[in-house]
């Protein structure tokens, strides 16, 4: 099975998360979904360390961002009480992450902020049959690692059916996870993420890291349509705009010879940015989701005060039946 238990024990102060992000065939829509246990951009969770060790299971969230027309955005953060996880499911208030053999379903039940309208439906996206390792992002030895990275499915095909809103629609999907034993801000001053779906459906993954010593190191991670993990070559920098209002800034890299265009901000906020924007190398068009994260910002008073406007906690105990 390539996905990481959703019953794998969550250390204090650590996390867990399950990603997916996608791009519909006619590239007018986008979606990304989140299950976290330990969210790390939680205001309150933050707080609660600061002041003792913290049980990662009291803050759960599931993330939903649906972008294009309609838009919506959704992450109420949840206590233990409204946790239930097993082998094949992990649920968070009403909403859960379902395998149902080599497919995975993703059903939303979600309030959506600042409009607090529902938002409801269902995801269906079918993993591979391979396993693919994990890989560290503090450190080359897996002994000492804190943070690791783990792709599921670097490209698969999705189903997008919502009913509120109206949304239906189908494309290319993306999903990972990634788990830590300590939080971010501890080990991390910046990074940036990226991955690409290429015409031959092979996936290039990209990590460019700075630790809190100022040390840099990047991952350059090709994936095959089977799977295959290979290192490739990607020394061409881009300085990309900074977002419009946050100017959280933003830098890339590709083979050389590439020329991006059709930048497209996601997410501006004042710590992280989410974008996406196409490649055109040598004839062929490839898509990319970008995301580039200060956690030193994260980490600053000002910022934790900002996040429970977009970020609510609810206290309600709420289970699927």
């Amino acid at each position: 099975m390539p996905v990481p238990s959703f019953t794998a024990a969550v250390p204090d102060n650590g996390y867990r998360w399950w990603y997916l992000d996608a791009i519909s065939v006619d590239e007018q829509h986008a979606i990304t979904v989140i299950a976290f246990i330990g969210s790390v951009f939680s205001p309150y969770y933050a707080r609660a360390r600061k002041k003792q060790n913290t049980p990662a299971n009291e803050h759960c969230a599931i993330n939903v961002a649906l972008y294009g027309s309609p838009w919506r955005w959704c992450m109420t953060e949840r206590g233990a009480n409204s946790l239930n996880t097993n082998k094949n499911q992990l649920s968070v208030g009403k909403s859960q992450f379902l395998l149902d053999g080599n497919t995975l379903r993703v059903k939303i039940d979600e309030i959506s902020t600042p409009t607090l309208t529902k938002v409801q439906g269902e995801i269906t996206i079918e993993l591979p049959s391979y396993d693919l390792d994990a890989v560290p992002l503090d450190n080359e030895d897996h002994k000492k690692a804190q943070h690791f990275w783990q792709p599921i499915a670097p490209r698969a095909k999705i189903n997008v059916a919502f009913s509120k809103p109206a949304l239906q629609w189908q494309g290319e999907a993306y999903v990972d996870s990634n788990y830590g034993a300590v939080p971010l801000e501890s080990s991390f001053k910046h990074w940036v993420w990226s991955r690409t779906h290429g015409k031959d459906n092979s996936t290039t993954v990209l990590y460019d890291v700075t630790d809190i010593h100022g040390v840099h190191s990047q991952r350059n991670l090709h994936y095959s349509a089977q799977g295959k993990r290979t290192h490739c070559a990607a020394n061409e920098q881009h300085k990309l705009p900074p977002t419009r209002y946050w100017r959280i800034g933003r830098k890339t890299r590709t083979a050389q010879g590439t020329q991006i265009n059709k930048l497209q901000t996601l997410e501006d906020t004042p710590f992280y940015s989410r974008s996406r924007f196409v490649e055109h190398n040598s004839g062929e068009i490839s898509h990319t989701v970008h995301e580039s994260l200060d956690l030193q910002r994260f980490d600053k008073a000002w910022v934790r005060t900002l996040l429970p406007f977009r970020m609510p906690r609810s206290q309600r105990t709420v289970l699927i039946d």
